[in-house]
């Protein structure tokens, strides 16, 4: 891995935004967005471990209006957007300190939450901060606004971007990477040296600040590690009634210990049998909220697409509640909300809806063909063909 991309015998690094600007090219990203917002769709893309994401990408900031754009781009601009990021032949590129893959955002600006002060998952965390709460899992089926709705309460609760920490966990993810590791260093004798990863510098910044300031921390797709491996003995010191209390580390013995006012958020599709049960361990440390298919944001998305009419709206949310009856978990809202227009809506079943029904129902043929024929009966309505949803 020492020389992944090598030209004229020098090492060369991806530039992850220019990247990352091409693969979601098509993709709408909310108007605070910036580089590092490109950076970590990109990590949570692709599962790269820190060591390698430090060998293969090049991260360098970007002002957001060089990024985005509120009108498509012309295959020009495409064009254009790839030749300028190549590195020619001859030239180098200056290899930076490795820093961790994924910390607190940049940004030191001030940050804004789209909730409403009355939406009910906001009041209901609220509720379990007040009470003291170790940590919260939003859960549900996928669709749901898990990662979106961990992000806007994280949002709501800092008062920095900086103040924001996240990861994805995944069964390679390991102690190594969320608390302390290795990494190479040929100033030891080793070779190697013993690092704080991204939990210990999330603590570090929650002790700096005022206990009653608030630094969270996301942990998307909690299910998918293996807590024992990952949180070691944090496992006990991540508990409210533990808070504060000094802990020695794993590698070094240093002591450490979590700030009360360090707010963990995970998610989770408790539903995803790819993996085994989360551990009985780490539920009982989480309070766990439940989000469910709302027919009423789904609403509010085919209204604000302008796309449909009255009627073509309401066959489709009496289709989307029937749909919930016919798969044993249910299917999010958020599939659909970029659909404009019944076209649209018919390539999102085909592409992104579909295949799920299929994965869920692999082993129930009967049920997969209710299901194709519940849409078909749906679209032929809206569409204005015979045959009703």
């Amino acid at each position: 891995m020492d020389k992944v991309l090598t030209r004229d015998g020098v090492v060369h690094r991806v530039p992850v935004v220019d990247l990352a600007v091409w693969l979601f090219k098509g993709e709408q990203f909310p108007d605070n967005a910036t580089a590092r917002t490109l950076e970590q769709k990109f990590r949570q893309t692709f599962f790269i471990s820190d060591a390698d994401y430090q060998k293969l990408c090049e991260f360098q900031d970007e002002d957001a209006a060089h990024i985005y754009t509120d009108a498509k781009p012309s295959d020009a601009d495409y064009r254009a957007a790839i030749e300028e990021p190549l590195v020619p032949t001859g030239s180098v590129i200056p290899t930076a300190p490795a820093t961790p893959a994924v910390e607190a955002e940049n940004d030191e600006e001030d940050v804004e939450s789209l909730l409403d002060e009355e939406d009910w998952v906001l009041t209901e965390v609220k509720k379990l901060l007040k009470l003291g709460t170790s940590g919260i899992i939003l859960r549900g089926c996928p669709g749901t606004s898990k990662t979106w709705y961990a992000q806007q309460i994280a949002q709501y609760l800092v008062e920095k971007a900086s103040h924001i920490y996240k990861v994805q966990f995944h069964p390679s993810y390991g102690y190594e990477d969320f608390v302390e590791g290795y990494v190479p260093n040929e100033n030891t004798k080793s070779g190697f040296e013993i690092i704080d990863k991204v939990f210990l510098k999330a603590c570090e910044t929650a002790e700096g600040l005022n206990p009653k300031t608030p630094v969270v921390f996301i942990i998307d797709e909690i299910n998918r590690g293996d807590p024992a491996r990952i949180f070691g003995e944090l496992l006990t010191y991540i508990e409210h009634g533990y808070r504060g209390s000094n802990f020695n580390r794993a590698y070094t013995g240093k002591a450490a210990r979590v700030p009360s006012n360090l707010v963990l958020i995970g998610t989770m599709n408790p539903h995803d049998k790819s993996i085994t049960q989360l551990d009985v361990a780490l539920v009982r440390r989480f309070d766990h909220i439940d989000l469910k298919p709302s027919s009423e944001i789904l609403q509010s998305f085919l209204e604000k697409s302008e796309g449909f009419t009255a009627d073509q709206i309401t066959r489709i949310l009496k289709w989307f509640e029937a749909l919930q009856n016919l798969l044993p978990f249910g299917v999010g809202h958020t599939y659909f909300k970029d659909v404009k227009n019944p076209e649209q809506l018919q390539t999102i079943w085909q592409y992104r809806v579909l295949p799920y029904c299929e994965a869920v129902l692999e082993l129930e043929p009967d049920k997969l063909e209710d299901v194709r024929r519940s849409f078909d009966g749906m679209y032929k309505a809206v569409v204005g063909q015979t045959g009703g949803a």
